[in-house]
């Protein structure tokens, strides 16, 4: 029995302690259902569509649209993609309020201690109700031991990960009134990362004095210069003081025996004295390996926020991909010797593929629905949306034409052969709507690019006279000092 197997049997009987109903499918032909699993509740019960992925890389985006298809074509409530290993930062933002849950490793280990103790309980398998039952255990803990400084840094985590910043910030003050006496490496580890995930808090909130204060704090604490004031001294143009932090981090790199290369690229534009148009800010977290990134204000992101131009450029990516593959399966037209190897599970590559349309189609619908009529950017990312959703149908339903005609044809023999050469496979039958759908797609772009330009040019104006004010506040307070 193979490792995938194995997995996901696995995965069947944590889902059926869990108290739902849940059976594997067939190793094949099934369109990428692993497991279907229906749980008979009011609130968070239905039809729940689960693929189970025993990569040891990380899951990526790809994945996880594939999935997203699955759950719309199946009419599913909800998908679970479970691995025990990790996913990518793409794979983690295309998830993003969307009816899909990612469970990678460490949440599946969290999920089955979580079960062994509560195994009658059957609560639902949703990452947001682990968190908030995560919260009020957490908040009880807190109330009986108010200086835990481990459990406060991760209540504080938390809801810095939920982007509540305002409950963020009031743990995290609560943990700066603790100061550790002792030293060992949890403890450490919770206060001085507690204090840098302040300061990003902070500065996201726009408190850019307290943001440098928790840094300085952060230093002091952990004797290792911080990345983050470094960055927010480049954000505010402060190009001497950023200078002098980036040369800090590089010479304790050096000194640590570690490569300088993460910081060279921030390094050179400081000394160039550029400011980058996208700058970001690093939060550690006691159940991660690495550091999340959070995105400091930037005319480009208020601009795409302004137009909801974020979502149909994320669209138009994926696009791009279905497009390509669209065009490779054109070559089916003048390989007819192919099909004489044309398997079950080829025909359920191309039946993923479909699902990706019918994706992309029920995202088109929902920026069709948030970018209402009225600004000028908006309607044309609504126009946009409108023209993708018409040929993603069309490749939806050329597709299906071609699938259900391989199918028939599975089984080979000598007069289905010379009848199928003979005849033109029903794919790309209407090229000329394909090409004006997409000289359409094209102009209706190159709309975006004058109001997109003119958003961004209001909001630079906009975030440079909210720098220079604060450029002038922390230069006379200093903060940092």
């Amino acid at each position: 029995m193979n490792k995938g197997i194995i997995f996901e049997k696995e995965i069947l009987d944590l889902l059926q302690r869990m108290g739902f109903e849940a059976s594997t499918t067939k190793a094949s032909g099934d369109g990428g259902i692993d497991i279907i699993a229906f749980k008979h509740d009011d609130i968070s019960g239905g039809k729940f569509i689960v693929q189970c992925k025993t990569w040891s890389k990380p899951v990526g985006e790809p994945a996880v649209r594939d999935l997203y298809g699955v759950v719309i074509s199946e009419n599913a409530n909800k998908g679970l993609l479970i691995t025990r290993s990790s996913f990518t930062s793409q794979a983690l933002r295309f998830a993003e309020g969307k009816h899909i849950e990612l469970i990678d490793g460490n949440k599946l280990n969290e999920l089955i201690s979580k079960l062994d103790r509560k195994t009658s309980a059957g609560f639902p398998f949703s990452t947001d109700n682990l968190d908030d039952e995560r919260i009020n255990y957490l908040s009880e803990q807190i109330k009986r031991s108010p200086k835990n400084i481990i459990l406060i840094r991760e209540l504080a985590d938390i809801y810095l990960l939920k982007r509540d910043f305002v409950k963020a910030i009031r743990y995290y003050e609560m943990l700066t009134s603790l100061k550790p006496t002792i030293k060992t490496a949890r403890i450490s580890s919770a206060f001085g990362f507690g204090l840098n995930n302040y300061g990003v808090t902070a500065a996201l909130l726009k408190q850019y004095d307290k943001a440098f204060s928790m840094f300085k704090q952060q230093e002091s604490y952990m004797k290792i210069p911080s990345l983050n004031k470094a960055a927010l001294f480049h954000y505010f143009g402060m190009f001497d003081l950023a200078k002098n932090a980036y040369g800090g981090i590089q010479s304790h790199a050096l000194k640590e025996g570690r490569d300088t290369e993460f910081t060279d690229q921030e390094y050179e534009l400081a000394y160039m004295e550029v400011v980058p148009e996208q700058q970001r800010l690093g939060a550690f977290f006691t159940d991660e390996n690495k550091v999340k990134l959070f995105e400091l204000d930037s005319p480009t992101k208020r601009a795409a926020e302004e137009c909801k131009i974020g979502m149909f450029l994320a669209l138009s990516e994926t696009s791009t991909q279905i497009r390509t593959a669209w065009s490779n399966l054109g070559e089916l037209k003048f390989k007819t010797d192919y099909l004489r190897i044309y398997t079950s599970p080829d025909i359920n590559e191309l039946r993923e593929l479909a699902n990706s349309c019918m994706m992309l189609i029920s995202e088109c619908e929902s920026i069709r629905t948030l970018t209402k009529e009225g600004k000028e950017c908006e309607q044309t990312v609504s126009d946009i949306a409108e023209t993708n959703a018409r040929i993603f149908k069309h490749i939806y339903e050329e597709l299906i034409s071609l699938i259900d005609y391989l199918a028939s044809r599975q089984v080979y023999s000598e007069s289905m052969w010379n009848s199928l050469v003979s005849t033109p496979l029903p794919i790309y039958s209407n090229e000329e709507l394909m090409d004006r759908l997409d000289k359409d797609f094209c102009a209706q772009v190159k709309k975006l690019d004058e109001p997109v330009s003119n958003l961004k040019t209001k909001w630079q104006a906009i975030l440079d006279n909210e720098r220079l004010h604060w450029q002038q506040k922390l230069n006379k307070e200093k903060p940092w000092e």
